[in-house]
This record gives structure tokens, sequence and C-alpha cells, in this order.
């Protein structure tokens, strides 16, 4: 299926926001509902189990980062990547989810393993990944981002950049 992207539209107090999280500099981690973007729907927050938040170019003119939100589908884990990137460090220019994504290298859904399927009949969806995140990695260089992770993000900057129908 080919990629869809939605533009996602941030005002200043938005963007601020997203200027905040580059104190982290390069790199990667895994975080939880209580870290996400305060501007994503909270019904849309609400399905997500946990993302990885990637930040690329910090030091630069125009960083990236992106946050590569895990929920639940059926019997499989879906990723969708939220993107934006910034001008100078503080103003977002551009902003969007892609959604049915295509990656190349790796699957945008995944089959649920067998202990994420007791974890869930034991106690629910809440924080599996975020307490067993892809590849066993909590945080790390953009060198040792999970493949995954990497796919959504060069897939996200790629489809975010391609002109759209």
């Amino acid at each position: 299926m080919p990629n869809i992207v939605h533009p996602f539209r941030l005002g200043p107090t938005e963007s601020s926001e997203l200027a905040g999280v580059l104190v982290h500099g390069d790199g990667f981690w895994v975080i939880g509902p209580a870290d996400f973007p305060s501007f994503i729907p909270r019904s849309l927050a609400a399905k997500f189990d946990s993302a990885t938040c990637i930040i690329s170019g910090s030091a630069g003119e125009t960083p990236v980062i992106l946050y590569n939100f895990r929920r639940i589908d059926g019997p499989e884990v879906d990723e969708h990547p939220y993107g934006a990137m910034l001008v100078s460090g503080s103003i977002a220019i551009s902003s969007s989810f892609l959604d049915h994504g295509d990656w190349p290298n790796t699957q945008r859904t995944t089959p649920i393993t067998p202990q994420h399927a007791a974890y869930i009949s034991a106690s629910g969806i809440g924080g599996y990944f975020l307490q067993h995140p892809p590849e066993g990695k909590m945080s790390g260089s953009l060198c040792e981002l999970p493949a995954s992770d990497l796919d959504a993000f060069n897939q996200s900057i790629t489809s975010a950049l391609a002109p759209q129908p």
C-alpha cells in the first residue's frame, strides 16, 4: 500500500513544545503516553502504547523530530510515525503523520509475539512496549536505532518531501 501523508498544522505553541525536545540532542529514546506531545489529539494518543522519539540534526538549521507511535491492531502491532521539521530549531515548517506506510526493509505491521499476547491477557496493553522496547533498546545513538524505527524515520522524510497527489 502506498504511503499516505497527512499534514498536521502546528502553531507557535506546538512548535515551541517540539523545539524543547531538541535539548536531548541527536539519538532516540522510548517514551510512554505521559511524554507524548500535548497537541496529539487525545482520542488518537489513547490508542498508542508508546513511541520511539528520534531526533536528527539537532545542532543544525533544520532538525527533524520523529515520534514512531505503536498501537495494537488486532493480532498485530502497527507503527504510526509523526514527524516534524523545524527551522532554526524553533518553528515547525512541516509536520505530518505517515499512514499506511510501506517500509522497504522491515514491516510496519508485525505479528504480536507470544510474550506480548500473554502480557495482554494478564494485564491489558498499557505500557508493554515501554517496558519491552524494540530490540530491547530504550535509548541510543542514531547508529543504534532499531531497524523498524530507522525505516519509519527514512520513509517519513522521503514521503514528506515527495509531491502529494
